[in-house]
């Protein structure tokens, strides 16, 4: 996808997220906006049923995000 394509995803992503927030937020509100790419990485166990995934900068390596989830396990992620 094209950045711009990216940026209409985003902030479609937004408008279906932003009701379940506390404070009521619009991508609007942030007129500045900058794509990186990233690879998600993530670690999974057989024995565990939750996932820790991070989030590296795809050029540089340099860490964005990271989150560890429950209830998520199988190949629903690839």
């Amino acid at each position: 996808m094209e950045y711009h394509e990216l940026i209409t995803k985003a902030k479609e992503h937004v408008a279906l997220v932003a009701p379940l927030d506390s404070v009521a937020l619009s991508a609007a509100d942030f007129p500045r906006v900058r794509v990186r790419e990233v690879a998600m990485v993530y670690f999974e166990s057989d024995k565990r049923k939750d996932r820790v995934f991070v989030f590296l900068d795809r050029a540089t390596g340099d860490f964005v995000t990271s989150f560890a989830t429950t209830g998520i396990h199988g190949d629903t992620m690839t």
